[in-house]
């Protein structure tokens, strides 16, 4: 179990790391992004084609 005082943190460097990731992706964007009952509900576009930058 991850000490309480780390979980901010992690959470920070978790989502910096993925929006990195997901800006190398040509034609795809996400305008927010929710967990709702074990789901990912998401806004954003995604062209006909996808690719990396």
């Amino acid at each position: 179990m991850i000490p309480s005082k780390y979980v901010q943190d992690i959470e920070e460097a978790a989502e910096e790391l993925i929006n990195d990731r997901l800006a190398e992706v040509t034609g795809f964007s996400i305008n927010t992004l929710e967990l709702k009952d074990n789901f990912v509900d998401l806004d954003g576009t995604c062209s006909e084609t996808v690719g990396l930058k």
